[in-house]
């Protein structure tokens, strides 16, 4: 899937998290913290829970 697809996708759903957390008190830079920690241990799903890497 093209790279621009992807943040067709991911960009309006993001942005609207975002301004939901926002909304609701929180820091931005705390919020896009949080996400790019998110990120390193979210892994697609492969298979039994077994066989997925743990973070």
């Amino acid at each position: 899937m093209p790279t621009d697809d992807i943040r067709d996708f991911l960009e309006p759903r993001l942005t609207a998290l975002m301004d939901d957390a926002i909304a609701r008190g929180f820091n931005a830079d705390a919020v896009v913290a949080v996400l790019i920690d998110l990120t390193d241990t979210i892994t697609p799903s492969t298979g039994p829970e077994q066989d997925r890497p743990q973070p």
